[in-house]
């Protein structure tokens, strides 16, 4: 398994993470057996702004934040051998 992350910050306000996972499994096709999974997500820490210090509400949330985020995902919880063809000693019946 191979993963990489990146993290950005700006002015500790507005966050962005990029990251890629490539996994492999024996389960797959000898074509298939590996995968590349990246994602991403940006993010605002609307707490760190001006105007969320002067609500009086700040004083109770120390940290909001809206994030928002795409990733693709992969799954290896299929039985083994699938991507075999199956062989069968039924006699043809044409």
């Amino acid at each position: 398994m191979l993963v990489s992350r990146i993290n950005y910050s700006y002015a500790d306000k507005y966050l962005v993470t990029a990251s890629v996972r490539r996994d492999g499994s024996s389960r797959f096709g000898a074509n298939k057996k590996y995968g590349v999974f990246p994602s991403a997500s940006v993010a605002w820490k609307i707490s760190s702004e001006e105007f969320f210090q002067k609500m009086d509400i700040a004083r109770t949330i120390n940290l909001f934040k809206i994030r928002v985020g795409y990733g693709r995902v992969g799954n290896q919880n299929i039985p083994a051998y699938v991507y075999n063809g199956s062989l069968s000693n039924r006699p043809d019946p044409g």
